[in-house]
């Protein structure tokens, strides 16, 4: 119960959650050279595309990737869908 209450009133930001942040040069994120990437960048195309995207968007070639600690996603009573919602709106 006590647990709740805090995650309900405790001030989070992205730095409280995520244990790892790394920035990566992509020349063409849409055929990436990172073979991390590759799977999430098809299964992005593919969805933007079935979303009505034309394919021809241009991505910058900086590419950050956040690594949260589930943990503390969980002791806050988060979800992934709430703090992905909370970055769209800030950028």
């Amino acid at each position: 119960m006590a647990q709740s209450l805090l995650a309900q009133i405790e001030h989070t930001t992205m730095s409280h959650l995520v244990s790892a942040t790394q920035i990566f040069y992509d020349p063409d994120p849409q055929n990436t050279i990172i073979k991390e990437d590759e799977q999430i960048i098809i299964s992005y195309n593919d969805v933007r595309l079935d979303d009505g995207g034309n394919g021809s968007e241009q991505f910058p070639p900086w590419v950050m990737r956040f690594e949260f600690d589930a943990e503390k996603i969980h002791t806050r009573n988060l979800s992934m869908d709430k703090i992905s919602l909370k970055i769209e709106e800030a950028f």
